[in-house]
């Protein structure tokens, strides 16, 4: 009897627990904080790399014929 009291003493969460008016809050930690840290220096960093990139067209059209020909010499092999 006791125990059932303590173990029905503590309110459960009705339905899904992460959304809605009785949500569960995420109790905000240390390695918490580190990881969304990280993750906006990626998101900074993606941006950086999208909006800089790292060849011009011309290389990039060079690149792709290079590729081409040797493909074609491959199947040609084959």
């Amino acid at each position: 009897m006791r125990r059932s009291l303590v173990a029905l003493s503590s309110r459960a969460f009705s339905g899904r627990q992460w959304i809605g008016k009785d949500r569960k809050i995420w109790k905000y930690s240390q390695t918490r904080k580190q990881n969304t840290m990280k993750y906006f220096d990626r998101v900074a960093n993606n941006h950086v790399i999208l909006s800089n990139p790292y060849i011009t067209h011309e290389q990039e059209f060079a690149y792709t014929q290079r590729i081409n020909t040797m493909a074609k010499a491959s199947s040609k092999k084959a």
